[in-house]
Parts: structure tokens; C-alpha cells; sequence
């Protein structure tokens, strides 16, 4: 119980002094892509529709509705602003997020894994980005580690009311976990989710192209983020290797050689299925967003590895990786500023990035 106590401890002290970075942005939002879903939020708030007449709004994007309509009844229900409320909710979406993907790991795993995972997402720069942010994306990446949770515990109701909401949020991107269930409940004959499952999935997609989001989303593929894009086809190797960072780059190492190693676990298999749902969607329409994704089956199933491997009979020098995600708690909003060209200063030194 006392070990138990020590790896929840660090991994509680690690998530709030990252989130304790985001004081210095009270009163605006982090990101460029927060300011076009305020805009979409206000509209709701106001009685617009955007999503079916999206040239009334930047960009002519019609983004599905969960989040700008969440964001709109949060405002009315407080008596408040879109930009009130999302402003609150930006000191909560990182956190919330973390403790969605370690909570499956340590329900699925242990605790020690858990800690593992939380350390090695702090480490990426494009987790940092799109979870930090009062964004779809953000939204998806708390609901599919619960819909994937709920799967696994044979909840197959409240997963699919997950998995639906992710549909509702941002349409697409819920292909690859759908390719995920797919596979599993083939493999696994786990026909109680399918049965359900693809007729909410075709049904609710259905209705999202009909409304324009899907075929919209096809057509600009690759072009919404155009100076990200641009800076992944000049260099994609570099920014990969900046973008994702380091520790996951070198958790994708251990999983290419220990993946047989993971594949024996329930979560083990399923981590799998999520990166082969990611790379074949998003590797070829959104290589940004596949990195950004991708950052958390690669944390899961790196942080089981790194905890079941063993040198010279011993589990591997806790203290060190426990050392290292404790400095990085304290520098990671500094770093990651840098890097991805988060404005806390005032100045943009990165602006071809964003």
C-alpha cells in the first residue's frame, strides 16, 4: 500500500505542477483553434446555427455541434459567456484528460504503468497542444479512452454513448476507434457492441455528412492547418521527432520490439488496434493530428513495457524516470511554448508551427 501511495503521490504532484503552468493564461485561451470554436459557441449562444450554414462563419468549416453547444448551454446555464466559460474549462481540460488515459491503464494494468503513461504524455509537446486546448479534439481525447474503458468492462451501452458523442464532436476522427471495436469485436466475437454499434455509427455519420461536415472535412484534408502542414512536408522527420518528442519517440521503439509482449493483454491488444485505426485514417488526410492522437496508445502501451521489463533480474531504476518527470513538471510550459509556439509572452517565436 505504501508503493501504491508513492506512485499516486508523484503522479498527482507531476499533473498539477504542469497544470499550474496555465495560470499565466487567465483571461485568454491557449491556441489559435480556440478562437474559431468560441466563435462557433457564440453563435449557438446566440441562436445561430452554424453548423448548417457555415459560410456565415471563419473559415467555412461546419464543425459537428457537442462542444460549441456544451460550451452555449454551460453560458446560459451560469448566466455567463461562451468565453467565460471556456476559459474556466481551459484550467481543466489537460488534467482531464490525463487522468482519463491513466485511469484506463491503472483500472486495466496497475498503478506503476499508469504513473509510467502519465510521465511519458507529459513529455510530448503535441499532447501538450491539442489537450491543453477547449477544443473537439480534446473532447475526443477524454471520451476514447472511456469509451475503450467501458468496452473492455463489457459496458456496451455507456460505450457506445461515448463512442456517440465523439461522433457528435468531431465526426471523422471517430473512424479509428470505430476500426478499433471493429477489429476486437471480430477477433474476440465481442458481438454485443457491433450489434449496436455499427448502426449508431453508420446513423450518426450519415448525419453528419448530410449536413456537410464529413464531405467538407474530406475536401479540405490537409489544408485547414496549412502552415502545420507545410512545416510536416518540408521536414517531416524533424518535426516528428519535435512534435511527438523524444521519450515517445523512443516508447514507439519499444513497442515495435516488444509489441508481442503487449498483444497478450486485453489493453495490450486493443492499444494496437488504436494505432492501425490512427495510421489508417489520419496518416494520410491529417499527419498532424495522427502524431497528436497517436501520442496516447503510444504512452499506454510504452508505460506497460517500461514496466514490465527487467534488467539484470531487477524492474528498471524507478528513481531515475520518477527524477525525470518531476523536472519536467516544473520546465514543461516553458519548453513546450517554445517548441509549438504557445504565445505566454506575448510573442509567437515559432509562428510557421501553429
Amino acid at each position: 500500500m505504501k508503493d501504491r501511495k508513492y506512485y499516486l503521490l508523484i503522479g498527482v504532484f507531476l499533473l498539477f505542477s504542469i497544470l499550474l503552468t496555465m495560470i499565466v493564461t487567465q483571461n485568454r485561451l491557449i491556441g489559435e483553434d480556440s478562437t474559431l470554436h468560441l466563435e462557433l459557441s457564440n453563435a449557438w449562444f446566440e441562436g445561430k446555427i452554424p453548423f448548417i450554414t457555415p459560410d456565415n462563419f471563419r473559415g467555412g468549416y461546419p464543425y459537428p455541434p457537442f462542444l460549441h453547444l456544451l460550451v452555449a448551454f454551460l453560458a446560459r446555464l451560469f448566466f455567463s459567456t461562451p468565453f467565460a466559460v471556456m476559459i474556466v474549462l481551459q484550467f481543466f481540460t489537460y488534467t482531464v484528460v490525463c487522468l482519463g488515459t491513466i485511469y484506463l491503464v491503472y483500472d486495466q494494468f496497475d498503478l506503476r504503468a499508469s504513473v509510467f503513461t502519465l510521465f511519458l504524455l507529459a513529455s510530448s509537446p503535441a499532447f501538450w497542444d491539442r489537450s491543453v486546448q477547449v477544443i473537439p479534439q480534446a473532447v475526443d481525447m477524454f471520451l476514447i479512452p472511456v469509451s475503450i474503458l467501458l468496452y473492455l468492462k463489457d459496458k456496451n451501452v455507456a460505450s457506445i454513448a461515448a463512442f456517440s458523442i465523439i461522433i457528435l464532436n468531431h465526426s471523422l476522427y471517430a473512424v479509428p476507434l470505430f476500426i478499433v471495436f471493429s477489429l476486437d469485436g471480430v477477433f474476440k466475437k465481442r458481438y454485443n457492441w457491433l450489434k449496436f454499434g455499427i448502426p449508431v455509427f453508420l446513423i450518426l455519420m450519415g448525419g453528419m455528412f448530410f449536413l456537410g461536415h464529413g464531405t467538407d472535412a474530406v475536401v479540405q484534408a490537409g489544408d485547414i492547418n496549412n502552415a502545420q502542414e507545410a512545416s510536416i512536408r518540408m521536414n517531416p522527420i524533424l518535426f516528428g521527432v519535435k512534435y511527438l518528442g523524444l521519450p515517445l519517440l523512443i516508447g514507439t521503439v519499444l513497442l515495435i520490439f516488444k509489441f508481442k509482449k503487449l498483444v497478450k493483454t486485453d489493453l495490450g491488444r486493443i492499444t494496437l488496434y488504436w494505432i492501425i485505426g490512427l495510421f489508417t485514417v489520419l496518416i494520410w488526410w491529417y499527419p498532424d493530428r495522427f502524431i497528436e492522437y497517436v501520442t496516447q496508445p503510444i504512452a499506454i502501451g510504452a508505460g506497460y513495457i517500461l514496466t514490465e521489463s527487467k534488467v539484470g533480474g531487477a524492474l528498471l531504476p524507478s528513481l531515475v524516470i520518477y527524477g525525470f518527470g518531476m523536472i519536467l513538471a516544473l520546465f514543461a510550459s516553458l519548453y513546450f511554448s517554445n517548441s509549438i509556439g504557445f504565445d505566454l509572452t506575448g510573442i509567437n517565436p515559432f509562428p510557421n508551427i501553429m
